[in-house]
């Protein structure tokens, strides 16, 4: 996703929505398809680099998954999205300061606009096990009944 063009508080006029103004890329779950499916074409796997580069020790070697492209619906609106990278420390656990910025548009009949509410999360987590995070419209940690967002660190 893009923007916001117009700072943080934009409004968007009603016949352009930002779902349309912003889309920049296509995400879909691994579970999506569209039409007749063929056993021929899910059995067409592509492998892709095994992500070995130029700058690496001999010790370190990073496994990038092949690339799969799944078949897109258009109409269905992307269900998540992710961000995977490796941290190394010297020594104890490995401390992140996790900044998250989103926002949500609501459409207000009356000016026949978009207007967009900014959201944000920022804490810090010592990584010792796998968490998961939900997190509601005000940027705190909720059940995942009233989250907007979620955070998986693995």
């Amino acid at each position: 996703m893009l923007g916001p063009r117009n700072g943080p508080y934009e409004e968007l006029a009603g016949n352009s929505s930002p779902l349309f103004e912003y889309i920049s890329g296509v995400l879909a779950p691994a579970y999506s398809f569209v039409g007749e499916r063929s056993i021929d074409v899910e059995a067409e796997i592509p492998f892709g680099d095994s992500g070995r580069f130029e700058d690496e020790t001999d010790d370190v070697h990073i496994y990038l998954p092949p690339y799969i492209s799944p078949v897109l619906n258009p109409k269905a609106r992307p269900p998540s999205m992710g961000i995977a990278f490796t941290v190394e420390v010297t020594e104890g656990k490995p401390i992140l300061s996790i900044c998250i910025t989103w926002a949500r548009y609501f459409y207000i009949r009356e000016k026949n606009t978009w207007k967009r509410h900014p959201r944000f999360f920022i804490k810090k987590f010592v990584i010792d096990r796998d968490t998961q995070v939900f997190i509601n419209g005000e940027g705190q940690e909720s059940d995942p009944e009233q989250a907007e967002i979620s955070l998986h660190i693995l």
